[in-house]
């Protein structure tokens, strides 16, 4: 599907992807990481690259209505949490 999208400069590898049926936006999830975040380029449903961002990476990650949603392992008390990130 690459010739659907423009892509910005040279692409990075893809990781994964995330489609966001609410902002109909696409999430794709490059290779790049920075200490707990990675890189995602943010596009329309047309394939205009709307903007790049870093957001954290870290347990069970799902995105839907243009939030980051993880569930994480709390080590020191033992149980599941569910952390929301505003994109």
């Amino acid at each position: 599907r690459k010739h659907l999208f423009k892509w910005p400069g040279h692409l990075n590898p893809i990781r994964w992807f995330y489609l966001d049926p609410v902002k109909e936006h696409v999430y794709v999830q490059a290779f790049d990481k920075k200490e707990k975040t990675r890189k995602y380029f943010i596009y329309d449903f047309k394939g205009k690259l709307i903007k790049r961002t870093w957001l954290p990476w870290k347990g069970m990650v799902r995105i839907s209505g243009g939030k980051l949603w993880q569930l994480m392992e709390n080590e020191d008390t033992e149980n599941w949490e569910l952390h929301q990130t505003g994109i």
